[in-house]
């Protein structure tokens, strides 16, 4: 047995011996010391993935190696559909490199396993490239809520893709989903100007995640519309003379705070 294989089994089985009664920062450090083995321990880290013991901290040990554990890419992907929580598989893809990433791109177009899709949209979220782009786009079309809300979530680059599909989702069915369509409004900034008209009817609702069923301002509205700036103030002049007091308020607030800057 080569002295590097020898390594392994002792690490690994550290981890087995540990693994019900070992702090969780002792048995990062085993895993870390698998990590650390190289391209040479990726075919021994797979070969581990479906072992009820050991395989979560094989499937971590390949996600620190990034790029360097690439050939795991197929073998990690299979496991998305057979974890009851995905997420650390397509953390793990999405670190393993472009390969993974593909494989989180076709997570993330499929319909069929919600779970599964609003897993993969939180990995690409600041994946820059026009197909995930797309991705989130058709995803906001899902009948899924949390799919819709996941993929406003992730929406960080391709602002010129994102905005009419944040556009669309501030008028949702769902308080939520308008929420996240807002702060996404935010997140680009000047480029979100086409969303003033929806950021200023979303002035009349409560603020879905900081104050459900509240009576105060929207200020997740509010913020949105602060940086979108100058763009925003004309429409926000109207609606601080609305007959609705909380959209009033909130433009007020919102031209003042633009004003300021």
């Amino acid at each position: 047995m080569a002295v590097e294989d020898a390594s392994f089994l002792a690490v690994i089985a550290r981890l087995r011996e540990r693994q019900g009664e070992g702090c969780q920062a002792e048995l990062r450090g085993y895993s870390d010391e698998l990590a650390a083995m190289g391209r040479s321990a990726v075919p021994s880290l797979v070969a581990l993935l479906d072992d009820k013991d050991v395989g979560g901290w094989a499937l971590r040990s390949l996600r620190l190696m990034g790029p360097e554990a690439a050939a795991a890419v197929p073998d990690v992907a299979a496991l998305l559909t057979s974890r009851e929580d995905p997420s650390p598989v397509a953390e793990a893809l999405r670190a393993l490199g472009p390969d993974g990433v593909d494989r989180l791109l076709a997570a993330a177009v499929q319909d069929s396993n919600p779970r599964l899709r609003v897993a993969a949209l939180h990995e690409l979220r600041c994946v820059d490239d026009e197909r995930v782009a797309l991705a989130m786009v058709s995803a906001c079309k899902s009948p899924a809520t949390e799919v819709r809300r996941a993929a406003l979530d992730a929406m960080y680059v391709r602002g010129e893709v994102a905005v009419p599909a944040i556009v669309e989702a501030l008028s949702d069915v769902d308080a939520d989903v308008r929420w996240c369509a807002a702060d996404a409004a935010r997140r680009f900034a000047a480029s979100s100007a086409p969303a003033v008209p929806g950021l200023v009817a979303l002035l009349k609702e409560c603020d879905a995640m900081k104050d459900p069923g509240g009576d105060g301002v929207n200020s997740t509205a509010i913020d949105a519309l602060v940086a979108i700036g100058d763009q925003a103030d004309e429409a926000l002049r109207f609606a601080s003379y609305s007959e609705d007091r909380r959209q009033a308020d909130g433009a007020r607030i919102a031209r003042a705070r633009i004003f300021d800057r």
